[in-house]
């Protein structure tokens, strides 16, 4: 069976039923973490609308991306679609590439917190503040940097195969998504 010719399957199914599901829950883990650490941000001048829907937007797009990288990765086939050089298929393991860094990257600044904790001069940064905030402007920068700069290697190496599967499709989509998730942020502030 070629790459083009991959059918849908069941767990293919139940994949993007946990994909939508984290995509339109996104939004009311914004509000969540808006209400339940709202004590934190008495000194934080509040998030506008399209803000918080840009943080939601980047977590709902994040959200659904992991799912379909823990099912790519799940089968042979699929793997060697994505060393094959499927550009969607790449998309998902950008994504979750920044989001493990990021990850990695406050997990080390928590540490050194911790191990700093009661000097002079060193101040502890507010989490939830930093979460958000990443979600607001920066993930969706490193996302759209991370799916370029892949996506450009690719077409360099000459590996750049597009397939007319329905996951590499989405995959190029999701990835297109984030891209005007990031250069039309600005003007988001445009709208009423």
């Amino acid at each position: 069976m070629g790459s083009s010719e991959r059918r849908f399957h069941l767990s293919d199914v139940v994949v993007l039923v946990v994909a939508a599901a984290l995509m339109l829950s996104a939004d009311r883990a914004v509000q969540w973490i808006w209400v339940a650490f709202s004590g934190w941000f008495a000194d934080v001048p509040s998030w506008d609308v399209w803000q918080t829907r840009r943080m939601a937007w980047s977590l709902g797009l994040a959200g659904s991306s992991l799912p379909l990288l823990a099912l790519l990765l799940m089968r042979r086939s699929d793997r060697a679609r994505l060393r094959d050089g499927a550009p969607g298929l790449f998309a998902h393991a950008a994504v979750a590439s920044v989001v493990a860094m990021r990850l990695a990257g406050w997990v080390a600044e928590a540490t050194l917190c911790k191990l700093f904790e009661d000097r002079p001069r060193f101040y502890q940064p507010r989490w939830t503040v930093e979460v958000m905030d990443y979600l607001g402007d920066d993930q969706a920068r490193d996302v759209a940097v991370g799916v370029t700069s892949g996506w450009l290697a690719l077409m360099l190496v000459g590996r750049w195969n597009p397939e007319r599967a329905w996951d590499d499709r989405l995959g190029r989509l999701l990835g297109l998504v984030w891209l005007g998730l990031y250069l039309g942020s600005r003007l988001f502030g445009l709208l009423p």
